[in-house]
């Protein structure tokens, strides 16, 4: 898929790194996402034979304290639809 605004959210997202984060929020929703990955593979019967899409898929429709308790699928969808503010 090539979409333009895909392409600016990524291209502005400038060089990857990693840091430390002073939001809570934020902190809690990547613990919780590791939480939520532990028991998917669990569920999946161990991760030599866990699913990493039907994994990424399930973790697209957790909500998230850090972006208001919406779920990231949808959250992506709004932003590409509605202009940044």
């Amino acid at each position: 898929m090539d979409n333009p605004k895909v392409r600016q959210m990524l291209g502005s997202q400038g060089a990857i790194m990693i840091a430390k984060t002073n939001s809570r929020s934020i902190l809690g929703s990547m613990n919780d996402l590791a939480f939520q990955i532990k028991c998917i593979v669990h569920a999946m019967g161990g991760l030599v034979i866990a699913d990493l899409s039907e994994i990424n898929r399930q973790l697209n429709y957790i909500p998230m304290s850090a972006i208001k308790y919406n779920v990231g699928i949808e959250e992506l969808r709004r932003r590409l639809v509605e202009p940044e503010s």
